[in-house]
């Protein structure tokens, strides 16, 4: 993990990083009493986490296409300033993901087969 300051002060960096946190902070909070409320009992923190990251992924993708329809020039600007040009939708990138995790299934079951013919040979 790297900290790039973009040349802002480090009172400046540290104000935006606070803010960023309270609001992940308060998000996170939320994700445990929605678990609590709809009765999911208890979640391990690797699920909630997930969870937490999927839902600020797909909230992120939500505010960029709300605001791809009524301020396009902002979300243009933010595109120029982190010169992404043409990025993957969510469900590309769930797409990808999914055709990924299925080959490193099929990877982990060769291996198992292979790993037991050895020992069997052994």
């Amino acid at each position: 993990m790297t900290i790039d300051t973009y040349g802002l002060s480090e009172e400046q960096y540290t104000e935006f990083f606070e803010d960023n946190m309270r609001l992940a902070c308060k998000l996170y909070l939320q994700a445990c009493n929605i678990a609590t409320a709809e009765n999911i009992g208890n979640v391990d923190f690797k699920t909630l986490r997930e969870l937490y990251s999927e839902s600020l992924y797909a909230t992120n993708d939500d505010c960029r296409q709300y605001q791809k329809e009524h301020d396009p020039e902002i979300v243009s600007r933010q595109q120029e300033d982190l010169f992404i040009y043409n990025s993957p939708s969510r469900e590309e990138m769930m797409e990808g993901i999914r055709s990924l995790n299925a080959k490193v299934e099929v990877l982990s079951d060769y291996i198992s087969n292979l790993t037991n013919a050895i020992e069997k040979i052994s």
